[in-house]
C-alpha cells in the first residue's frame, strides 16, 4: 500500500513538472526605470489631489502651479480653470461703449424737470500684464451730453454734463480655485467735470439765467472684481470701484442773457465717485497668447458733491449715471 501511494505521488510530480516550467518561463519582472515611472506618476497625482483639497476642491492651487508651464500638473490647471495659473504675459486692452442715463439728487432741469435719454460714451483701456498676473493699465472715459425741453415744459430749460476720467493703476489677477478668480486694482485718477443748468429766453437757446459749475480734481482710486466660471468660456462677474478726489471748483453765473461771469471759487474741495458693474463675460483662447473676451453688463455711478444745485454759490448736488455697457478686448 505504501509503495502504491509513493508511486502515485511520483507520477503526479512528473505530470506537473512541465506546467511548472511553463509558468516559470512566463513570469517577467519590471525594470527599475518602469517602476520609478509608475511611482512618479502616482506621486504627481497625489500632489494634484492634495492641492485640490487645500484649495477647496479646485485644481489650481499654488501646490500645482509652482511647477511652471509645461508641467503636466500646470497644464491640467490651464485646461480646467477660468483664469489659468500659467497665463502668458503680454498686452491687455479693451474698447467699451456705455449707454448711461444721468440722474440728479435734486431732479433734472433748471426750471422744471425733464427726462434724460440713455447717452453713449466710450471707455478705452490699455496696459500690460505679466505671467504672474501683476501688471498695469491706463483707462480713459468721456461723457459729453446735454438735454433740454424747449417748447415742451413750462419753461425752456436745459442741462449739460461734460466730463472725462483718466486712470493709471496697478492690477493683479489670481485664481481662487478652478471656479472663482479675482482681480484687484489701485492707482491714480484725474477728473475734469463741468455741469451747466440754464433757463433759456422764450423760444431761443440764449441763456437767461443759470450757472456753470466746473472742477478739476486728482486723487486715488481702488477696487476689485470677482469672476465665477460657468463653462464653455462663459463667466459671470461683478466689480466695484471707489475714488477719493481733491480739487478746486469755479462757478460762472449768467449776468445778462448769453453772458457769463465768474461768481465763486471754492478751493480744496473733496469729491467721491463710486462705480459698480455686474454682467456676463465670454472668452476664447488666442493662438498668440491671451484671451479674447466680450462682455455685457449693467453699470451704475454715483458722483458725490460734483453737480450744481442751481442756487448761486452752492454746488452741493450729487450726480449719478445708470445703464448698460458692452466691451471687447484681450485679457491675460
Amino acid at each position: 500500500m505504501k509503495r502504491t501511494f509513493m508511486g502515485l505521488m511520483a507520477a503526479l510530480a512528473v505530470a506537473l513538472l512541465p506546467t511548472t516550467r511553463v509558468v516559470a518561463e512566463e513570469i517577467t519582472f519590471a525594470s527599475h526605470a518602469e517602476i520609478m515611472s509608475v511611482l512618479e506618476r502616482q506621486n504627481m497625482r497625489i500632489a494634484e489631489l492634495e492641492a485640490a483639497l487645500h484649495n477647496g476642491g479646485g485644481g489650481c492651487g499654488n501646490g500645482c502651479c509652482d511647477s511652471g508651464c509645461g508641467d503636466s500638473c500646470c497644464d491640467s490647471c490651464c485646461d480646467s480653470c477660468c483664469d489659468p495659473c500659467c497665463r502668458p504675459g503680454g498686452v491687455i486692452g479693451s474698447a467699451e461703449i456705455t449707454f448711461l442715463k444721468p440722474h440728479f439728487s435734486l431732479g433734472t432741469g433748471a426750471g422744471d424737470d425733464f427726462d434724460w435719454n440713455y447717452e453713449p460714451a466710450v471707455r478705452l483701456t490699455a496696459g500690460y500684464q505679466g505671467s504672474d498676473g501683476l501688471g498695469w493699465r491706463a483707462r480713459y472715459w468721456e461723457f459729453n451730453h446735454g438735454q433740454d425741453d424747449i417748447g415742451v415744459g413750462a419753461v425752456d430749460d436745459a442741462q449739460a454734463i461734460d466730463t472725462y476720467i483718466l486712470d493709471l493703476e496697478l492690477i493683479d489677477s489670481m485664481s481662487l480655485g478652478c471656479y472663482w478668480d479675482a482681480s484687484w486694482f489701485a492707482g491714480f485718477r484725474y477728473v475734469e467735470f463741468a455741469h451747466e443748468r440754464v433757463i433759456y429766453a422764450g423760444g431761443t437757446t440764449i441763456p437767461l439765467v443759470g450757472q456753470v459749475y466746473a472742477n478739476s480734481s486728482i486723487g486715488m482710486t481702488l477696487g476689485g472684481e470677482l469672476r465665477r466660471c460657468i463653462g464653455n468660456g462663459l463667466a459671470g462677474f461683478v466689480n466695484t470701484r471707489a475714488s477719493v478726489l481733491m480739487g478746486d471748483e469755479k462757478e460762472w453765473n449768467v449776468i445778462t442773457p448769453g453772458v457769463y461771469a465768474l461768481g465763486d471759487t471754492e478751493l480744496d474741495n473733496i469729491y467721491y465717485i463710486y462705480e459698480a458693474q455686474a454682467g456676463a463675460q465670454w472668452t476664447n483662447e488666442l493662438q498668440s497668447g491671451g484671451y479674447l473676451f466680450a462682455r455685457a453688463a449693467f453699470e451704475v455711478q454715483i458722483w458725490d458733491n460734483f453737480a450744481g444745485s442751481g442756487v448761486v454759490d452752492n454746488a452741493t448736488e450729487d450726480f449719478g449715471l445708470g445703464g448698460a455697457t458692452f466691451s471687447v478686448g484681450i485679457i491675460r
